[in-house]
């Protein structure tokens, strides 16, 4: 079924009016496709000021989340906190991280009607006495049945405060998930290998399409309209953030294709659907823009560069917030710029200071004077320095870590650094990001 339709009268008025109706072309419109890709952003919705904005998803919204309170606003998913008497051996993020439709419908259920879904459902016994919820932090937290329950008790009820905000945000991560048959439930993690042997007949995976997807929102849509304030707005995303591995018999390339593709065409109907729900196309800017710059000092090809996020926050906010901020313009361009430096890139970045007036750009004449030099050969390009001390850190890793843990930072290394016991790993992978 078409996700809109027009009668050729209003198609082609819509191609008369529309300025970005026509791909770039060299002589015409180079500027929004080089160096860095910036897509029109529908100004449908407005966000102000002094809204309370709630951030969930995948990896992508804990990066969301930094951007919007650097800037101020006020952001209630970042206030949830781990239980205060317990010692957790990671990160919250291991908890927050939701990375599929059907995972974000179940925390929210789960913190907003309880009655719905038991808690204790969420729990799966992977050895005798032993649990883990794998709706939170998987894997990585076994405790007895009560400890268990006491866990998720905790987080539900920090996960409640989105009925006080009036903005949320969605990143989608993934269409291939694993599915509970038991407790009929989408876990937001893959199953441990050794609870995969213990309850051999009780798993699968399931890679979703389109219409099991846009369904799974309009039941997020559903659940919130019934517990946030009128007037709430929904802003969704795609993740750039491609998938770690997959479980089926295709090139990882593949896989995050259609994952990807999936949740695409399903924000893509979801949002024509309700006036107070608005897309950004974050995913586009990532996958249309040079690998070099989106990637770089992250070293694992999977995660955005910090800067690079804001730019995509700053563009989107240009058009999102309803008070005019003349600060995100400059921070935009100041973020492509020094994005554009740390790849070697300097008239990339001279060709982006200029989008600047006289005023304005004296603010980043550092950032033109070393694009200058690199240019006249007084300085030679170097890595960042957070690529050079990510070479020690993968020497002293090579070194010193064995076994399971080595390998778990070599797939993964800022979950391994992000959900690490010792608090100085923790500051390091986020001074290192």
């Amino acid at each position: 079924m078409a996700i809109e339709k027009f009668s050729s009268a209003q198609a082609l008025a819509f191609r008369k009016k529309n300025a970005q109706s026509i791909w770039p072309r060299p002589e015409r419109g180079a500027e929004r496709l080089l160096p860095i890709p910036l897509p029109h952003v529908s100004q449908k919705l407005k966000i102000r000021e002094d809204d309370k904005i709630f951030c969930i998803g995948s990896c992508f919204a804990r990066e969301i989340e930094k951007t919007l309170k650097q800037l101020g606003l006020c952001v209630s998913s970042s206030e949830i906190e781990n239980p205060k008497d317990k010692e957790l051996p990671f990160s919250l993020n291991a908890f927050l991280n939701k990375y599929t439709v059907h995972s974000i419908l179940s925390e929210l259920t789960l913190a907003l009607e309880p009655e719905v879904i038991e808690p204790r459902r969420c729990l799966i016994e992977v050895s005798d006495g032993l649990f883990q919820d794998y709706q939170l932090a998987g894997n990585r937290l076994s405790a007895s049945f009560d400890e268990m329950l006491s866990y998720r008790a905790n987080f539900s009820r920090g996960f409640s405060c989105i009925r006080d905000a009036n903005v949320v945000i969605i990143t989608l991560g993934l269409s291939e998930v694993w599915y509970d048959k038991t407790c009929d439930l989408y876990l937001n993690k893959a199953p441990d290998p050794k609870v995969l042997r213990r309850h051999p007949n009780r798993f699968e995976l399931r890679v979703l399409d389109y219409q099991e997807t846009l369904d799974g929102l309009e039941d997020i849509y559903t659940l919130l309209s019934k517990h946030m304030n009128s007037g709430f707005k929904v802003f969704i995303t795609v993740s750039p953030v491609p998938l770690l591995s997959t479980f089926r018999e295709i090139d990882i390339f593949e896989a995050n294709a259609y994952s990807k593709a999936v949740l695409r065409a399903a924000t893509e109907a979801f949002a024509n659907r309700y006036d107070n729900v608005g897309y950004f196309p974050s995913y586009e800017m990532v996958t249309m823009g040079p690998q070099d710059v989106v990637w770089g000092g992250r070293g694992d090809f999977r995660h955005v560069n910090r800067d690079y996020v804001e730019v995509i926050m700053m563009h989107a906010l240009e058009a999102f917030l309803e008070c005019t901020r003349e600060d995100l313009a400059i921070r935009k361009v100041e973020s492509m710029a020094r994005v554009l430096l740390d790849a070697g890139k300097p008239h990339d970045a001279l060709t982006v200071l200029n989008r600047l007036d006289g005023t304005a750009r004296a603010d980043l004449n550092h950032l033109w004077k070393r694009a200058e030099r690199l240019l006249e050969g007084k300085e030679e390009w170097r890595r960042s320095p957070t690529s050079i001390h990510r070479y020690v850190e993968k020497w002293l890793a090579s070194k010193l870590l064995k076994g399971r843990y080595l390998q778990k930072y070599t797939v993964a290394r800022s979950a391994f650094l992000a959900d690490s016991r010792f608090s100085l790993l923790r500051w390091w992978g986020r001074v290192t990001r």
